[in-house]
């Protein structure tokens, strides 16, 4: 707390450690509008310091990305290798991802998605096969590094670019790097007879 005249001493009002606790931490996974706060504070009125900490603590939007990082690396899933089988020419694989927040994964607005991004490697770390590949804006892209198709949904001119028979199905098998396994909710008209 900020120094006051009238305030006791730390001794007689700090908090005693307690052991074991629990951490109840909510920050969501919207990285980049803690990234857009922390270029344009003084627009959005986002306070860069706890005025209550002074110099003394981390920075809340910073400290906001780090918990988001870690708990998007951590506390959202798990993806297992459960099985892979080599016959010398073809390698399979089989994934499972094991979803750790108690609902659905991922949740909310349809424009938040997950993918996986799956390479197979040399032995010198050389990328030989790659599905969920994506470019500098983050866009899924084909081994040609072009967009893959229902990816982009509007052109440089604002006009609609794809139907919703074009959206990126759900897979479950996939054998080709144009092939990218999303979570994500997809909105449809409910006349139309698509099947994602």
């Amino acid at each position: 707390m900020p120094e006051v005249e009238n305030a006791l001493p730390a001794d007689e009002i700090d908090l005693p450690v307690r052991e074991p606790f629990a951490r109840h931490t909510l920050v969501g996974l919207n990285l980049f509008l803690i990234k857009m706060a922390q270029q344009f504070p003084d627009v959005l009125g986002i306070p860069t310091q706890d005025p209550n900490l002074g110099s003394n603590g981390m920075p809340p939007l910073e400290r906001t990305e780090r918990e988001m990082v870690a708990s998007a690396r951590g506390k959202v899933a798990d993806i297992i290798v459960a099985a892979q089988r080599n016959d010398g020419a073809t390698l399979s694989v089989d994934v499972r991802v094991n979803s750790k927040v108690g609902h659905k994964f991922p949740s909310g607005v349809s424009f938040r998605r997950a993918f996986i991004d799956f390479e197979v490697l040399d032995a010198d770390g050389a990328v030989l096969w790659r599905s969920g590949a994506t470019d500098e804006m983050g866009v899924l892209i084909g081994p040609d590094g072009k967009a893959l198709t229902g990816e982009l949904w509007f052109d440089d001119e604002c006009r609609k670019t794809v139907t919703q028979h074009d959206v990126l199905p759900h897979y479950q098998v996939i054998d080709s790097p144009e092939q990218v396994q999303i979570y994500q909710e997809v909105k449809l008209d409910p006349g139309d007879p698509a099947k994602v």
